[in-house]
């Protein structure tokens, strides 16, 4: 199967999301059980996107 490489817009929908749910949920704008949801799918986008930039290992 081939590897998929992500836009980079995907990244960094995904750090500044983040940066805007911790902030919401530090100071209580967003409730914790949704902070914590949304913090959760935000920081899985940041992974994935560095995944997809890795190199492919040959076989």
């Amino acid at each position: 199967m081939g590897k998929v490489m992500l836009p980079q817009s995907f990244l960094l929908t995904g750090l500044i999301g983040f940066l805007v749910v911790a902030v919401y949920g530090y100071y209580g704008k967003l409730s914790l059980p949704w902070a914590t949801a949304f913090g959760l799918v935000f920081l899985l986008m940041v992974i994935a996107s560095f995944i997809s930039m890795a190199p492919k290992v040959p076989k």
